[in-house]
């Protein structure tokens, strides 16, 4: 593995009146402006392995050393080869222990957002309180 003098990427910019260097991987910001940051999970299948519907009455959130909200879009099927149906969109701010929300299907996707100057987090386990809610969709 090659190592170099520095711990981070350097790029350059050269213009006719200035250069620049930027130093990549290093802060949470885009040269003091907002960075778009977006996560998007494949689909999962809700236990007991997406054989039955289920109805999901929480999200509970789990972001490590969170700074700033963080919009999560909660999407859902019916069937693994259905249409997703976009259920639920919320926001987490560093406090919010749990968000309320109705929902129901076999599989569930997620995509994760955050659009902040100084903005930071990392993923943790996100859970859902849910019960069976019978093997057809109605």
């Amino acid at each position: 593995m090659h190592l170099g003098i520095y711990d981070n990427p350097l790029a350059s910019s050269l213009a006719a009146s200035s250069s620049v260097i930027f130093k990549h991987e290093s802060g949470t910001d885009d040269d003091g402006s907002a960075m778009e940051c977006t996560l998007t999970s494949g689909d999962i299948d809700l236990p007991p392995d997406g054989e039955q519907m289920m109805y999901i009455s929480d999200f509970i959130p789990d972001f490590n050393d969170q700074v700033g909200d963080v919009t999560v879009t909660l999407k859902f099927r019916d069937h693994p080869n259905g249409t997703q149906r976009t259920e639920e969109t919320i926001t987490s701010a560093t406090g919010t222990t749990h968000q309320t929300i109705r929902a129901r299907g076999r599989q569930v996707s997620m995509v994760v957002s955050s659009n902040a100057t100084s903005s930071f987090w990392r993923m943790g386990d996100h859970r859902f309180n849910m019960q069976p809610d019978g093997l057809r969709n109605t």
